[in-house]
């Protein structure tokens, strides 16, 4: 998975790479993003991953 920061579109900027286990068949199918203001983690924006083949959820701490 491959995570952008698009806040400033005609600037995207590359946040995080991650390579998950390829014994883990994740295919993702849908995204959300959850604003630090409305994270149950104290400030800090969450991704929400559902991923269509494994019937997984992945949720991933996004860094500044």
């Amino acid at each position: 998975m491959i995570a952008y920061d698009v806040s400033r579109p005609w600037d995207p900027e590359l946040v995080q790479y991650l390579n998950p286990e390829p014994t883990v068949d994740q295919t993702p199918e849908g995204l959300v993003f959850i604003d630090g203001d409305d994270s149950p983690k104290r400030r800090t924006p969450l991704l929400v991953v559902t991923n269509e083949v494994s019937g997984t959820t992945s949720i991933y701490a996004v860094g500044r």
